[in-house]
């Protein structure tokens, strides 16, 4: 699975223009004989993106297994790329992992797609083609009602075993509120250290958080699971380092 999302993320930032939904990821995979039913360059493509980072990581008949797609498949839709994933026993509601492909929507009205890198504090992390007509990565919340499902490949057919949880556990009480937290996650202003003063900053981190991201947080100064997810997901969608930790650059992306 790492090497399909080393070629996801290597195309990380590509645009198309005009709005025109012309792509290099369809015009590939339109020269390979068979791969779909026919020509899809100019059409939609978020499941297109996916394909093609499967075929460019393991080569067109892996690829078709792992997608559990047929030859001449209509693949390029959201809607079929689901259904070949439930014939084959491999489509999930819940628990989503590493490489799994995710779909937004619903059964009759499937209109997305992407792959998931990562599930980190009840987020799940993706990058996906065709949205804002571009590649670029995204941010969701576990229960996000939006989210259809996802299609799992079955990686031991690359000599990969399947992950069995990815979901960091939450932190107990405790950890949650120990005053060596807050003041990690106050790093940046240092001249911060009485409780009143790093509850407020911890509530200024939310309040930022809630307006770039629309995390919803309480602004509660308190620095549990839902605000450290939040910030993680801030720190990946704006390439920081996602520790956990609002330092210097993630406190200057939160206020530019």
């Amino acid at each position: 699975m790492k090497k399909v999302i080393e070629v996801a993320l290597a195309n990380e930032g590509w645009k198309e223009t005009n709005g025109s939904n012309v792509n290099p990821f369809a015009a590939f995979l339109d020269s390979v004989p068979g791969f779909y039913n026919g020509p899809k360059n100019g059409f939609a493509w978020c499941d297109v993106f996916v394909d093609y980072c499967f075929v460019k990581a393991y080569g067109v008949e892996t690829a078709k297994k792992l997608l559990c797609q047929p030859s001449n498949s209509a693949g390029a839709g959201c809607i079929y790329s689901a259904r070949y994933f439930m014939q084959q026993g491999r489509f999930f509601e819940h628990d989503p992992q590493e490489g799994d492909q995710i779909f937004f929507g619903s059964a009759s009205n499937c209109y997305h797609t992407g792959l998931v890198i990562g599930v980190e504090w009840g987020r799940v992390l993706t990058i996906e083609g065709n949205t804002s007509d571009s590649v670029a990565r995204r941010s969701y919340g576990i229960d996000d009602p939006q989210i259809y499902g996802y299609g799992r490949p079955d990686w031991a057919l690359v000599g990969e075993a399947e992950q069995e949880d990815t979901e960091t556990p939450p932190q107990n009480e405790a950890q949650q509120k120990a005053p060596e937290s807050l003041r990690t996650v106050l790093v940046a202003v240092p001249e911060l250290s009485t409780n009143d003063a790093v509850l407020e900053s911890t509530r200024a981190m939310q309040a930022l958080l809630n307006l770039r991201m629309g995390a919803g947080l309480d602004t509660d100064g308190e620095f549990g699971p839902l605000s450290k997810a939040a910030l993680m997901s801030f720190q990946y969608l704006k390439g920081l380092e996602v520790d956990g930790v609002c330092g210097k650059e993630t406190w200057k992306a939160l206020l530019t």
